[in-house]
């Protein structure tokens, strides 16, 4: 299962999202190879005692990082070289929202770089192709985890503006559902600490990933613009 958000006017993308079930787990990563260094998996409860506790995770592997950078990418925000887990934010008995994916308005500007190109999938795959936000907007995907039965928030109006992904279901009886919005990026702010600093006037921009846990629990990956010298600074 995919999703990417891209203006077809432009032909401007932002990088394209894998999801992947294997026995009770669901795996997130991007499909451009360099920046698969950052894993997000989702773990239900397994019978196997080699298998850790049920829970929601993101790693960053330090040793892959060099090579999203030499890629043209960036990324910052969970330290790399260790698991961090987060809890998600609980909607009901069943169904929790765990991810939300941010592309802010301005990595879609005219005259300025795509993302790699979303390549091919297999017929039998399926995906969502986001449209790009207008200015001051962001276009977010967020993801659930749901137990018994698939869940998408708002589902009748999600249905009805072709915003819903999924369902993929897992081993453990969990389902993964996405829904796309199209949300203010001043009332509906992404967290402080998934936002990169600003850089020097005049430096170049890196089209990377600012991750970060809000209150709620929610892990948010955010596209954005950061500055080069933000990476390369003593």
């Amino acid at each position: 299962m995919y999703f990417v958000v891209y203006d077809r006017n432009k032909n401007i993308s932002g990088y394209t999202w894998r999801i992947t079930a294997h026995r009770t787990s669901f795996y997130i990563m991007a499909r451009y190879p360099p920046l698969s260094a950052v894993k997000f998996s989702l773990h239900g409860p397994d019978p196997r005692p080699a298998v850790g506790p049920p829970g929601f995770k993101v790693v960053v592997e330090r040793q892959a990082l060099p090579g999203a950078v030499n890629a043209g990418g960036a990324y910052m925000g969970m330290p790399p070289g260790e698991a961090h887990w987060f809890k998600g934010r609980r909607i009901n008995d069943h169904a929790t929202h765990v991810f939300t994916f941010r592309s802010t308005w301005d990595l879609f500007q005219r005259d300025l770089p795509s993302g790699p190109p979303p390549g091919n999938v297999r017929n039998s795959a399926s995906g969502l192709i986001v449209p790009a936000p207008r200015q001051m907007r962001a276009a977010d995907v967020d993801v659930f985890i749901s137990r018994r039965r698939p869940y998408w928030e708002h589902e009748k109006r999600a249905r009805r503006d072709n915003a819903c992904l999924g369902p993929m279901s897992n081993e453990s009886g969990d389902f993964l559902t996405a829904v796309s919005y199209r949300r203010s990026q001043f009332t509906y702010p992404a967290p402080v600490a998934a936002i990169a600093p600003p850089g020097r006037p005049g430096a170049g921009t890196i089209r990377g990933h600012g991750t970060a846990i809000d209150e709620r629990g929610v892990l948010w990956i955010v596209e954005q613009w950061m500055s080069e010298d933000v990476f390369t600074a003593d």
